[in-house]
């Protein structure tokens, strides 16, 4: 059928079972066809075919961010917890194009968005778990996230110190960098045990973000 109304330009992640989107063969116009009439078709097949590979960790907190309100590359940032999920994913192609998508939207171009700010804390909980396969690149995603900040900038023209970190962990500055800043203080002890951790890419990159924040 000819759509004659305009096509929204962007589409909405919406969480549930895919399955229930899967209409069964008997209630589509094209199976009414004598040729196709008694053909069997496995359920179970499609139950397993929609089924996406297990979590090895599972973030806790995504829902507790307004992440339809938060920005970034591409305009609303409602599909950050989706890929941030997927980081976790025991399948390796599903962790590495996750981490592709967080670094081509929250990233982009080495630019900084609330959904940045908003996805610190749990990229730097996923690189600090030894069961995660990727956590080194995710830790270095991290890294250079943070020296993007620039906070030596940011302290010289006293915008760290007109600006308060905000209790509510669903509320972010107007300047992303000024709100990972002060996340990275929240994260200060973890990133300090990560400086022994045993991995060097893993300690490199801890050791890195504690310096730009100035702890020694």
């Amino acid at each position: 059928r000819v759509r004659t109304e305009d096509s929204p330009l962007t589409g909405t992640m919406v969480k549930g079972d895919a399955r229930t989107l899967v209409v069964d063969k008997d209630e589509l116009a094209a199976f009414n066809d004598p040729r196709w009439i008694g053909v069997p078709h496995d359920q179970a097949e499609i139950t397993k075919a929609l089924r996406e590979p297990p979590l090895i960790y599972t973030l806790v907190g995504l829902d507790e961010i307004p992440w339809e309100r938060l920005e970034h590359a591409y305009g609303s940032a409602q599909d950050v917890p989706y890929y941030l999920e997927h980081l976790a994913s025991v399948d390796e192609e599903i962790r590495r194009k996750a981490l592709w998508s967080l670094r081509v939207s929250i990233f982009h171009q080495e630019t900084l968005y609330s959904a940045t700010a908003a996805a610190m804390p749990f990229l730097l909980k996923l690189a600090s778990m030894p069961s995660i396969p990727n956590r080194i690149e995710i830790m270095q995603f991290v890294a250079n996230i943070v020296r993007e900040c620039g906070f030596d900038r940011l302290k010289n023209n006293g915008l760290i110190e007109q600006q308060q970190p905000l209790k509510g962990e669903s509320e972010f500055q107007s300047d992303p960098a000024v709100e990972i800043y002060f996340i990275l203080q929240k994260k200060i002890e973890l990133l300090t045990k990560l400086r022994f951790d045993g991995d060097p890419y893993i300690e490199d990159g801890s050791i890195l973000i504690l310096n730009e924040i100035e702890v020694k």
